[in-house]
């Protein structure tokens, strides 16, 4: 897991140095050239992830005595649901514009460059992450390697309820409990366990300050498949599978939080948890990333306002997004020809035109395969 957060930062650094010191942000075709230069460095980064993810769960499963799944290649997809990378790369290069455009100096323009990109780079991770893990899910119940309990997840959690964190004493009660049960658990039945249900995993390590209330309230409970995939921006959870000898999730989260407790409830107002007792979440969908934590004082699932419903995309849809891309590439590509025979400055057109043409060349051969 910590390979996947250095794999985040390298990704980054590389895409904040393809754009270095790029100014030319109204410019709609050199922009969308250079976006399009991007794209096969945030391609690769994603692919690394995925397999990092699956590299890391069927370590798990092995562990816990789970049979290995049977092996299946991998997807390349973009998760993201209706739209490309090309339109979702180029949308901290508008929100640039948008600071000139208003009067900001070329620095605050890179800043908002910089603060847009990250998000996108940290969600696109985290749902690249989220994606894999379901086709693993997928993948051990048609090899018939999971054994869910609708009805006990019923018990545990209320998919059409919103949920609430339990007091600071009732938190201590539920780490005690748990920490007295650690001893108990079985010794698992090497390639005879099956998956029950799977646990999120806060990581307060890797958050400059700790884990939030909607973590640590996914954190107390197990899902069988649903909820659990719902995510929220600059989340760092894991996942763990859950068998009937052994939750290993459930460890980390009480010691984790039984170290944080002071942190987690004084940030609420008080260690009593009159505030924090406060904190519903529920799950809303939004139509690029799909599931979602949120804050919310109301009941059940809603769409974010403004978006599609989200659909997991396919193989289908990849390829027809990568052909739309191709042409909106054609066109930029015919755009800054032109412009080379034109009285205007040549200042980086020969080089955007070097861009496009190699994206082309990329898509192509994807294309064809």
């Amino acid at each position: 897991m910590q390979r996947k957060r250095s794999l985040t930062e390298r990704l980054l650094r590389l895409l904040l140095g393809l754009w270095g010191n790029y100014s030319q942000w109204s410019d709609e075709d050199l922009t969308k050239a250079r976006t399009a230069a991007s794209i096969p460095h945030v391609e690769s980064a994603l692919r690394e992830i995925q397999k990092e993810t699956r590299q890391f769960q069927f370590r798990v499963l092995k562990e816990l005595g789970v049979a290995t799944p049977k092996y299946r290649p991998p997807i390349d997809l973009y998760p993201r649901s209706r739209v490309d990378l090309l339109e979702v790369y180029g949308r901290p290069a508008r929100d640039a514009a948008k600071v000139l455009e208003r009067g900001g100096t070329p620095e605050q323009a890179f800043e908002a460059f910089e603060k847009r990109l990250e998000g996108i780079v940290e969600a696109d991770v985290i749902i690249a992450d989220r994606d894999e893990l379901k086709r693993i899910q997928d993948q051990l119940e048609a090899d018939g390697l999971t054994e869910y309990s609708e009805s006990e997840d019923a018990i545990v959690h209320d998919d059409d309820d919103s949920t609430e964190l339990m007091s600071r004493d009732e938190m201590e009660q539920w780490i005690k409990r748990f920490e007295d049960d650690y001893g108990l658990e079985n010794k698992p039945i090497v390639g005879g366990e099956r998956v029950i249900g799977w646990r999120r995993v806060i990581r307060p390590e890797l958050s400059r300050h700790g884990s939030c209330g909607l973590c640590v309230v996914a954190a107390t409970q197990w899902y069988t498949r649903g909820d659990l995939q719902a995510i929220h921006h600059l989340c760092k959870c894991a996942t763990l599978p859950v068998t009937k000898s052994a939750d290993p999730g459930l460890r980390w989260n009480a010691e984790d939080l039984r170290r944080n407790l002071d942190e987690i409830y004084g940030a609420g107002g008080g260690t009593a948890g009159k505030k924090l007792k406060r904190i519903r979440v529920a799950v809303r969908e939004h139509g690029e990333l799909g599931p979602m934590l949120a804050y919310s004082a109301k009941r059940g699932w809603s769409p974010v306002e403004g978006f599609e419903p989200y659909t997991p995309p396919n193989a289908s849809v990849q390829k027809e997004r990568l052909s739309n891309r191709r042409s909106e590439l054609e066109a930029t590509l015919a755009n800054l020809r032109a412009r080379l025979g034109g009285d205007g400055s040549r200042e980086g057109i020969d080089h955007a035109i070097w861009e496009v043409e190699q994206s082309l060349k990329e898509l192509d051969a994807r294309l064809a395969a």
